[in-house]
């Protein structure tokens, strides 16, 4: 889903990696913590990597300013490619140790990268696959990380849509909004604006009740027959077959699988 993530280059490695003043280590990805505890795993590899204990490395929080480019995070392939990369920067940096000669990460200064920097054998690991405690949850369960439901800002207004009843429905009407509450159209967009949130939501729930809506296209009752035959794009996974295994088969199997719609979109209103 994601290009190879390069780590070739001075610049490359001090963008990941950073040494402070303080004796600790601060580390950059490119992956966003969701919940789902990539930063406890990304401090388990740097620390394994590096040699060092984990209590001397931070991970940044990932931010377009400073992080390196690793896509977006979903699909799972956070360590897949987040972690692979911060684990060949780390091997790249402490293989830089070993050829400078140098006492410690600290008294690098003016290096070269070696490109010869081999990763640790998972025998040799001892913080990664251990219980480390997750870096993220003590915040979370004392509810002090803002997300966009959070945020509050001068003069901030907030909104609902009204959604049509069906797909491709045309707004034909819609009543006037109660007081404190206004009304945005835009053909047949529309939405409410409100002081308060909980105003927004309740203008919004009334004026869908009341408003009028173009029929739209029926929705098929077979969506997934209907997609089969109104294909617009086709992705083949694997069309190779190994014939030596074809000819060692006794029964072929073939199946069929249909998922839901999903929807990625954000987390707050």
């Amino acid at each position: 889903m994601n290009e190879p993530v390069d780590t070739a280059g001075a610049r490359r490695l001090t963008q990941r990696v950073h040494f402070e003043r303080d004796g600790t280590v601060t580390v950059a990805t490119g992956k966003v913590e969701l919940g789902q505890g990539i930063t406890t795993a990304f401090l388990q590899i740097a620390a394994d990597e590096l040699g060092l204990p984990l209590e001397r490395i931070r991970i940044l929080p990932a931010s377009t300013a400073y992080s390196p480019d690793e896509g977006f995070t979903a699909g799972s392939l956070s360590i897949q490619d987040g972690g692979k990369a911060l684990r060949k920067t780390c091997a790249e940096l402490r293989a830089l140790l070993a050829k400078s000669g140098k006492k410690s990460y600290w008294d690098l200064t003016g290096f070269d990268i070696p490109g010869e920097g081999p990763e640790k054998p998972a025998a040799d690991y001892r913080v990664v696959g251990t219980n480390a405690m997750r870096v993220d949850l003590p915040a979370k369960i004392a509810g002090r990380p803002a997300y966009i439901q959070d945020i509050t800002l001068p003069g901030m207004l907030h909104a609902r849509m009204l959604r049509p009843p069906r797909p491709f429905a045309k707004l034909l009407s819609v009543p006037d909004p109660p007081p404190g509450v206004e009304l945005v159209r835009d053909g047949s967009f529309g939405a409410v604006l409100a002081a308060r949130e909980e105003d927004a939501i309740e203008a919004a729930k009334k004026l869908r009740a009341k408003a009028q809506w173009s029929d739209g296209p029926a929705i098929p009752r077979d969506i997934h027959r209907w997609l089969k035959a109104n294909v617009t794009e086709s992705n083949v996974a694997k069309e190779k077959v190994d014939a030596a295994a074809k000819a060692r088969s006794v029964k072929g199997l073939q199946a069929e699988y249909h998922k839901p719609f999903l929807c990625h979109a954000s987390i707050g209103p």
